[in-house]
């Protein structure tokens, strides 16, 4: 009879751990970041992983920059996500990529710091996602990164 509760137990576990895996929310996860500090004329790349049961994520990714000691300089983009074949189960990518101080690099979009004097940008960029439906995900956050002046 214990065999039969552990058992159970283990299945119920099992079951629970797969299951939020495809929802019908995206669910999306921050994976990387290639630094901590960023001089000018450097790239800011980042890596996200996205999942959605209908794969129907072609709508809107929204970004904050959000500034920790420079309040009037946070940035909102929103890109619509291009077309791109659905399907069930989806799991993909994204890749996104900025410029800090550098003008004229495509298909990067070149992030300034209006912070005053000689202060550093410490900042964070917040990402959600929304698909065709409607459904927005959970946000993620960055880890802390600094923009150099």
């Amino acid at each position: 009879m214990k065999n039969l509760l552990y058992l159970l137990i283990i299945i119920v576990f099992a079951m629970a751990c797969n299951k939020d895996k495809y929802t019908t929310k995206p669910q999306l996860e921050f994976k990387k970041i290639n630094g901590n500090v960023f001089p000018k004329n450097s790239e800011l790349k980042m890596e996200l992983n996205v999942t959605d049961k209908e794969g129907d994520l072609t709508d809107t990714l929204f970004i904050y920059k959000l500034n920790k000691n420079c309040m009037k300089d946070t940035l909102k983009l929103f890109y619509k996500m291009p077309t791109f074949p659905t399907n069930t189960n989806l799991q993909t990518e994204l890749l996104v990529n900025y410029t800090y101080g550098i003008n004229g690099i495509y298909p990067s979009i070149t992030l300034s710091s209006k912070c005053n004097g000689n202060q550093n940008d410490t900042c964070t960029f917040k990402f959600i996602i929304k698909d065709k439906a409607g459904n927005k995900s959970d946000s993620v956050v960055s880890p802390q990164l600094v923009l150099l002046k």
